[in-house]
């Protein structure tokens, strides 16, 4: 017997169920995916940089999510509020007991793998020019990213090395390079990467590991030629291997790997002072730019005494009669 999911379905109208089973020939079954659209794709001609992100079910909706939701369509949401162009995200159901096999290009001898130069021929070979196909895309390199978490952020990186003329900006979050040492020596191995931009991530509470080998990553790439202004590595002392980690740094990702192309002109924000500091706990403060504001004192006393802070526009993440929303502040 099935038992229904009763969880309450998150996704904003914006994101859509592209297939609920698209088909992948290179590994000859198929998937869901999804697709977010900019708020006004419909209303312009504008055509739009593409983010490709793995483990999808957690990507836009709680209801479909294993683990809970990154929320970013209400992050992308957020910061188009406030004037950024956005861009169009994919997102790839992960193939549940074929995860391992497809997010990993190697055999491990215990746990499997080595479908992962499969998949990642399906992301470029069928889906990629199927989403150029039909909708406003920016199709080539500098403007196609790809983005993902534990075994997703491994093939994500194996995917930006095997087709470094596609993906130009990647989002390597928590990767399991434990998995296997050949992502190092196929790294060492690569010719010259086209200077693509990088943002590594970990968490300090994560695996040993996770943390060793994700700065044996960033080392290797700038051994490799790429110049540090191309690499953002970033390890959070709170940092865990969790889904509400990696939610809570896209934002800070996103903007950074698309910020040589993005305009925030300050528009719609809301001044400091018309929020009530007894109605609502802030959370999180993020700048233009995605660099988070360095508080002096508590997110609580800041929020009540704005002069702590520099002087700007933010994204603020906050729980305000029992939900979290996220609002353009300003401090003047």
């Amino acid at each position: 017997m099935s038992v229904k999911n009763k969880r309450k379905h998150t996704a904003l109208p914006n994101v859509r169920l592209l297939s609920e089973s698209f088909y992948m020939p290179q590994l000859k079954r198929k998937r869901q995916v999804w697709i977010y659209l900019p708020q006004n794709y419909e209303h312009t001609r504008q055509s739009y940089p593409v983010l490709y992100i793995q483990d999808g079910q957690n990507v836009f909706d709680e209801a479909t999510a294993f683990a809970g939701e990154w929320e970013v369509d209400e992050s992308l949401h957020a910061f188009e509020e406030v004037g950024d162009p956005g861009i169009i995200v994919v997102a790839i159901a992960n193939g549940g007991d074929e995860r391992i096999n497809e997010y990993a290009p190697w055999v491990h001898p215990k746990i499997g793998g080595g479908q992962g130069s499969q998949y990642v021929d399906f992301l470029v070979h069928t889906l990629k020019p199927y989403i150029d196909q039909h909708f406003r895309t920016l199709p080539q390199r500098e403007f196609t990213g790809i983005m993902g978490s534990s075994m997703g952020g491994l093939i994500s990186l194996y995917a930006g090395l095997k087709y470094p003329q596609v993906f130009g900006r990647w989002g390597i979050f928590s990767p399991s390079l434990w998995f296997s040492d050949h992502i190092f020596s196929y790294l060492s191995d690569s010719t010259p990467l086209p200077h693509p931009r990088i943002y590594l991530l970990a968490g300090a509470l994560e695996s040993k590991s996770i943390v060793a080998n994700t700065q044996r990553l960033y080392r290797m790439l700038l051994e490799q030629g790429l110049p540090p202004q191309a690499i953002q590595y970033c390890l959070r002392q709170d940092g865990k291997h969790s889904e509400w980690f990696w939610a809570r740094e896209f934002l800070e990702a996103y903007s950074w790997l698309y910020r040589d192309f993005r305009i925030l002109p300050l528009q719609n924000s809301i001044p400091w002072d018309e929020l009530d500091p007894q109605q609502s706990a802030l959370m999180e403060l993020i700048g233009q730019g995605g660099r988070r504001q360095r508080l002096e004192t508590a997110p609580f006393t800041c929020f009540q005494n704005p002069s702590k802070l520099k002087k700007g526009s933010y994204l603020a993440k906050f729980y305000q009669n029992q939900q979290l929303r996220k609002f353009p502040l300003v401090v003047e």
